[in-house]
Parts: structure tokens; sequence; C-alpha cells
């Protein structure tokens, strides 16, 4: 489908429509709700068709993330491959749309007209289907998408918004996988232990994935250079995690922490640690074994940072005291 957006003196060209996965119908009652969103976010048509004795009657919303406008429908027709529908059906919708948006500011008369026309192929949804579950759907099809290219050269993993409860049985595939994120998934009740699939894994991002401990199937990663946990439920470092000594980029940030042990000295190759929003006040004396060490992110709030780290310290000029 093919979206015209234009303005008095201009006539911008959006053909995102013609990929049918950016939309979706459900049904409610006897009413079927067309989600027509562009890729781009330019705005978000919902069009309303309502099927009343077999025939159509359709209204349409247009809401423009960016424009003053408001627009009312001038001229609109529908045709649907179906005169009735159930949830799993694939409706075939013809349709042609041409409405024209009025200024909110009264004092500018300018008009400006939006024109959609083409077809669209949708699945027919379940009533509480809604965006969220389109996205979650989106970020699956994404995923399981790449099965198909070859995983085993897949350098480069994001599974963000796929909204796993555990980690997918086919990320075994990626074999040669360096670059994993992991952000927004809720593992709290995963063990990770799939983790052992992917040894070349040079970077772990498992911010926001409501983990209350370190998950120890990690310690395994022997090639692991930067590890995010940042925004978790994590109330304590194991000993284990600091035998990571490829780590160079350690993200322990916004959880409950509260302590963190000399045994971070065995960071020998450490560039980079970020420690805010905990309860971390003192950063102990053997911390200045890093060499390596080039940045540190402590808490507003610190008590006490060794004299020979607080150059590395963003944001902090005061020279803290024993």
């Amino acid at each position: 489908m093919t979206h015209y957006y234009s303005k008095p003196q201009d006539i911008i060209f959006y053909p995102q429509f013609s990929d049918t996965t950016n939309s979706f119908c459900k049904l409610i009652g006897d009413t079927m709700l067309l989600h027509l969103s562009t890729v781009f976010f330019e705005g978000s048509y919902v069009l309303k068709v309502k099927i009343v004795n077999d025939s159509v009657n359709s209204s349409l919303m247009l809401f423009d993330n960016h424009s003053n406008y408001v627009y009312t429908p001038s001229m609109g027709q529908i045709i649907l491959n179906k005169k009735a529908f159930q949830v799993k059906d694939y409706v075939i919708a013809e349709i042609a749309y041409n409405f024209i948006g009025k200024n909110k500011d009264i004092r500018d008369i300018k008009p400006d007209t939006v024109q959609i026309r083409g077809k669209i192929k949708l699945k027919v949804r379940e009533v509480n289907f809604d965006f969220k579950d389109f996205s979650i759907e989106n970020s699956r099809n994404a995923f399981y998408a790449m099965l198909k290219q070859n995983p085993d050269t897949i350098r480069k993993l994001s599974l963000y918004g796929c909204a796993f409860t555990e980690l997918p049985e086919e990320l075994s595939l990626f074999t040669h996988l360096e670059e994993l994120d992991l952000t927004g998934n809720d593992l709290s009740r995963s063990d990770l232990n799939g983790l052992t699939h992917n040894k070349n894994l040079r970077s772990l991002n498992l911010t926001e994935c409501n983990l209350s401990k370190v998950p120890l199937p990690i310690i395994n990663l022997k090639h692991l250079e930067t590890l995010d946990i940042w925004n978790n439920k994590i109330n304590i470092i194991p000993d284990q995690l600091y035998s990571m000594i490829s780590l160079k980029t350690l993200t322990i940030g916004n959880n409950n922490i509260n302590y963190l042990s000399p045994k971070i000295s065995q960071l020998i190759n450490l560039e980079s640690f970020e420690s805010s929003s905990t309860n971390i006040f003192v950063y102990p004396d053997e911390m200045t074994k890093l060499k390596k060490l080039k940045e540190i992110y402590p808490n507003d709030t610190m008590q006490y940072i060794p004299k020979k780290l607080i150059q590395y310290a963003w944001g902090y000029d005061t020279i803290f005291r024993h």
C-alpha cells in the first residue's frame, strides 16, 4: 500500500504500507478495526470498518505526531475479500482514501491532504490484541527469520522487544555469535544455561531482565569483554565473576548492590566500571591495581574513592579522604 502525504508546497512519498507487517486488524463485536502505521512513525491511521447486514460502513481517524492538522475524511472507499470474518482469517482490503486536514491554528487556513491507496493483507486478531502484542510478535518474527540466513555466520544479535522468559533453543544455532542483547526480556525464572552454546560471546547485555542474581553460566564465557546488568534486582556480585579476566567493561548500576569486594582487582583488563544508582559508597583500595582502568561511574553520594582513581571518576572534582 502506498501512502501519499502532501502539503501546500511539497509532496512527499512514503511507500511503507507495502510491508503489511507494520499493520494489523482485529474484531470488536461487529466492527473490524484496521491499524495502519507508518514505519517512520510519522503517524498512525485507525480505520474502523463496521459490518452491518453484509454491508460495510467505515470511518477513519488519523493521528499525526508532527502536525497541527486535524483530518476529516472527504472521500473513502474500502473493498473487502469476504463478507463475514473470524479470528485468524486473512483479510485482503483494497483501500482508497482522500481526506483534508485543517490546521488547529485558525490563523493558518492552508489545507493539508493525505491519500491512502492500495491493497493490504492482514490477519484478523483477537479483541484484546494490541500494539504491544504486535510489537512483540514482529520482534520474534525478525529473530526467527534469521534462522533462514545461516545463523552460524551471524556475529551480532538483538532480542530486544521479544518478551522471552527463557532463552530460545534456536539461540544455540548462532555458534559464532559475538554480541548478544537481551534487554527487556523477563529472564527472572531462567537459568540462562543456553548461553553455554555461545562460547564466542564478547558482549552480553542483560539490562532490565528482572534478574535477582548474576546468572552463573556467564562465568564460562571466557572471551566476554563487556557485561551489562544495568537496572535489575541484583543485590550481590558473586566471587566467580571476578575470575572473568577478559572483562573490559562492567556495568552493574541501578541494582541493590551494597558492597564491592576487593577481589575486583582480579579483573586485570577492566577499563570501564559503572556502579551508579547502587548502594555502593566505598571503592576498595585494591581497585588501584587495575592499571588499565580509564573511567569509573560511582554514586552521587560516594563516601570514598581511592585518590589514584578520582581522575577517572566522571562528574567528580572532590578529593575523597580516607
